[in-house]
């Protein structure tokens, strides 16, 4: 039991931090984007004042701006809640704010779902604490079984004759005959409790099986992001943005697809970092053999 409650420490702490990470990361790329955001607003109000622009561009340059300063706003609540959970759950309620070090993973190997549960069956302290509990059922049984039999009791008497001088021994034999009472209520409840500690122990094993099925959907779907981000969507993003920003000083773009471009390479990086975070935490989840929620 002191094992699954550092497992569930560990867990907690580990995932809240990435959670807190995460929120960190997508406020800097809110706060960098935001200058963009910025400048594009500028640009488009010195476009139409040159006449080389129109309302609707200044228009759509205010709405992605205010867009960017409501998710750096939501980014720094998401970072002050995770923090305040992990601050919690390390005992330490009164810490201030920090910046936080670490970094995100970028790509994970793939897990197999009946290896991962018969590892878990092997390691987990949970199951372990369910073993014992049918062990200490057995020798429960193996108790009631010869509380029944009943103890041969002998008493020895030395004995002096004072009229007649005499010295003389006795000795007395005695065994209770368990006619009624053979232990019949103990030995019925210890097979109860026998049958409930295995019970338990299926019970134990059948939650792993449901948790680990949850969390191999969590870090396959997290894994899969984070491999099409990093290989397939950032890259074209990228591209796509720097194209865009050389036709449109060549006058082949008009601003508004500037913005689209910009939007969509920054909303590419926000999911990313998600998928980062999510990655994070399923791999908390497996190091801690799926033993969280400490503080419950």
């Amino acid at each position: 039991d002191i094992e699954a409650q550092r497992f569930r420490v560990r867990t907690d702490v580990r995932q809240r931090f990435f959670e807190a990470l995460a929120a960190q990361k997508r406020m800097a790329l809110a706060l960098e984007f935001q200058e963009v955001a910025e400048k594009g607003v500028q640009i488009a109000y010195e476009r139409l004042e040159g006449l080389e622009g129109s309302q609707p561009d200044v228009l759509q340059a205010e709405i992605q701006l205010n867009e960017v300063e409501l998710i750096a706003r939501q980014a720094q609540l998401d970072f002050e809640g995770a923090w305040s959970e992990l601050t919690a759950i390390v005992g330490l309620p009164d810490l201030e704010p920090s910046k936080l070090s670490g970094t995100l993973p970028s790509e994970a190997s793939p897990r197999e779902m009946e290896s991962t549960y018969q590892q878990l069956l092997g390691a987990s302290p949970e199951l372990q604490a369910a073993y014992t509990l049918v062990q200490r059922a057995c020798a429960n049984i193996r108790r009631q079984d010869v509380q029944a039999i009943p103890n041969l009791t002998a008493q020895l008497g030395v004995a002096h004759d004072n009229a007649t001088g005499d010295e003389f021994a006795s000795i007395r034999l005695g065994i209770p005959l368990p006619i009624h009472n053979r232990n019949q209520g103990n030995e019925s409840a210890a097979y109860a409790e026998y049958a409930r500690a295995t019970h338990e122990v299926q019970r134990v094993q059948m939650s792993l099986r449901a948790r680990l099925a949850r969390a191999m959907r969590e870090y396959s779907l997290a894994r899969a992001a984070v491999d099409r981000y990093r290989e397939e969507i950032l890259p074209r993003a990228e591209e796509n943005l720097r194209l865009s920003e050389t036709a449109h000083l060549a006058g082949q773009f008009d601003f508004l697809r500037v913005l689209v471009a910009r939007r969509a390479f920054f909303d590419a990086n926000l999911k990313y970092v998600q998928a980062q975070a999510d990655l994070a935490v399923s791999n908390a989840a497996f190091d801690g053999l799926l033993l969280s929620d400490v503080l419950s």
